[in-house]
């Protein structure tokens, strides 16, 4: 059922970077990252989330913003293009 449901929002913004695509990310928290593994697929996202004891969040990107791993049809990379170097930085270098 996983791979149906990815295979589908994939036909969907086949073509279009700039289409708008909902995430799936099984995480303690609500949060999605420069770097995160996603999902288009709630499910796939479900299973792993009882297999951790988390839960499943979800987001609106564009489909720009996602790499294929080019392994498993479920598994993305989040790369937000809106996110500059400097970003990236300060994130990494706050202090805990």
């Amino acid at each position: 059922k996983a791979d149906l449901e990815s295979i589908a929002v994939l036909k969907k913004i086949k073509g279009n970077p700039e289409a708008e695509v909902t995430i799936y990310r099984a995480s303690p928290e609500n949060s999605f990252n420069n770097g995160d593994w996603v999902s288009l697929s709630k499910t796939y996202a479900a299973e792993h989330a009882t297999g951790n004891g988390t839960k499943v969040h979800s987001t609106v990107v564009k489909a720009k913003d996602l790499k294929w791993a080019m392994g498993d049809i479920n598994e993305f990379g989040y790369y937000p293009s809106d996110e500059t170097l400097t970003d990236i930085y300060n994130k990494a270098t706050k202090s805990t």
